[in-house]
């Protein structure tokens, strides 16, 4: 993810690089915490970039921008964060 934070802004989601992170999840928070946590960051967000689920593209309030591989994402994103 550190490559797409080079054009400014800072991820809600800094928690993905603690050290409390494992293959299993967060050690030291529950379930109800993490769900909260996450919540009020996507809230407090200007804008969202993440992988979509079909439901999710499926919505006419979101902008859904498909790509095959890396560096169409990057490109994509790119673009993104330009017009904001």
């Amino acid at each position: 993810m550190d490559l797409f934070w080079r054009g400014g802004g800072s991820p809600p989601a800094e928690h993905i690089r603690h050290d409390d992170l494992t293959t299993r999840g967060e050690k030291n928070l529950s379930d109800t915490k993490i769900y909260a946590r996450d919540i009020r960051g996507l809230n407090e967000s200007d804008a969202i970039i993440a992988e979509a689920s079909a439901m999710l593209s499926g919505n006419p309030l979101m902008t859904v921008v498909r790509y095959n591989d890396l560096h169409e994402a990057q490109a994509a994103i790119d673009v993104f964060i330009a017009s904001r």
